[in-house]
Parts: C-alpha cells; structure tokens; sequence
C-alpha cells in the first residue's frame, strides 16, 4: 500500500469516528446534531482538495532551459565586446 493511500484512508476513518461520537454524545438534543452534520458536510466538500493536495505528482518536469543572450552588434557595427 503507498502512503498516499494510508492518509486518504486514515482522514476519512478520523472523520467517520468524529461524527458517529459526535451524533451519540448530542443524541438528546436533535438541533446540535443538525449543526454538527452540517460542519461536517462542510469538511466532506473540502476533503478532495486535501486529497489532491496530499496526492504524489503523477510526472516531473523538467527544469526550463536556460538560453544564453546573443551578443548584440553595437551602434558602430562591431560585435559587443
């Protein structure tokens, strides 16, 4: 298993074992546990950027080339020295 995969699946445990305690602490009061699921849906749409953040780039690129400048005649006509 790569790493990616062990963080993508410990996250969403974390978060699964978040709100299942989190719905059974506040069971008696039904209001909290609408507010709590809704901050947690809120953490579900952010949690693909995070994955994406986390995700091993799939190709490297190569440094950009350096182009060393042409020398440039000068107002007389000669080469630049």
């Amino acid at each position: 298993m790569s790493a990616f995969l062990i963080a993508v699946v410990v996250i969403f445990l974390i978060m699964s074992a978040t709100v299942a305690f989190t719905v059974k602490v506040l069971s008696s009061t039904p209001a909290r546990i609408a507010v709590v699921i809704a901050a947690f849906v809120s953490l579900v749409v952010a949690f693909p950027p995070i994955i994406r953040a986390l995700e091993p780039s799939a190709h490297v690129t190569s440094p950009p080339a350096v182009v060393s400048p042409t020398p440039q005649p000068s107002a007389a006509g000669e080469a630049g020295m």
